[in-house]
């Protein structure tokens, strides 16, 4: 594997467990230390991710030096006009850096991702399915954490679960398993989709599906496979709380 390969999984999943992907990083020092770099924004995207903003948060920074100045006078209003600025830059600039991030997540139609991310990750997902369902509870922990729970029934069948760039936000990548083989679901909480075909990509059959949060693009062998978990997802795939 190249670097640019390396890169280019690096970008789609840091926190990529494919043996060959491993491998690679750990073969070069190169590969490694782009590998750490990748986890530590990761790391830190998904923290501030959590967060919440309070309500007038930078409108209370920016009050600090007259209320302090009233209260005690302890520190000259230019002191605290300095405090307060860099505040609120570095506020302003974590935000402006989400925003920046989210901003790379973009294709001009919801085809072209599907091309894009089926052309680059699905045979790879594929291929690190064993058949076996995923530990249920670490499924509903990252589907939570784009912002979806998962009903007991799909959790038993998945098999592989990545978090993945989609238009406009992160989402989920997951293959299903049932019993005629297996079926890809892509979850992107931004995108409205009618529900429905796409079009053919190569030997599957892509579907999009509308849900209360988001949709779902489905890649299968056939129409027949797609049907089974297109119904599970449209009921399992519901908003977290």
């Amino acid at each position: 594997m190249n670097f640019s390969e390396f890169k280019r999984q690096l970008g789609a999943e840091p926190r990529n467990q494919d043996p060959e992907f491993l491998a690679a990083r750990d073969a070069n020092p190169e590969f490694r230390a782009a590998a750490e770099e990748a986890e530590r924004l990761e790391d830190r995207l998904d923290a501030a991710l959590s967060m919440k903003m309070p309500l007038g948060l930078l409108e209370g920074i920016t009050r600090i030096p007259q209320e302090s100045a009233r209260r005690d006078g302890s520190a000259g209003p230019q002191t605290w006009r300095w405090v307060a600025a860099a505040a609120a830059i570095v506020v302003t600039v974590g935000f402006a850096s989400m925003r920046w991030y989210e901003s790379t997540f973009q294709w001009e139609s919801v085809e072209a991702f599907a091309s894009e991310i089926w052309t680059h990750d699905g045979s790879m997902m594929l291929e690190q399915a064993d058949g076996q369902p995923m530990d249920p509870s670490e499924a509903r922990e990252l589907l939570a954490s784009v912002g979806m729970n998962a009903s007991s029934a799909l959790v038993a069948q998945i098999d592989v679960l990545h978090k993945c760039r989609t238009p406009d936000a992160r989402g989920a990548h997951m293959v299903v398993i049932t019993e005629q083989g297996p079926v890809t679901l892509i979850f992107m909480p931004k995108v409205q989709t009618e529900n429905g075909h796409v079009r053919p990509f190569g030997d599957q059959v892509a579907a999009t599906l509308s849900l209360p949060r988001g949709s779902a693009l489905l890649f299968g062998p056939n129409e027949e496979i797609i049907s089974a978990v297109y119904a599970m997802a449209r009921e399992g795939l519901q908003p977290a709380s």
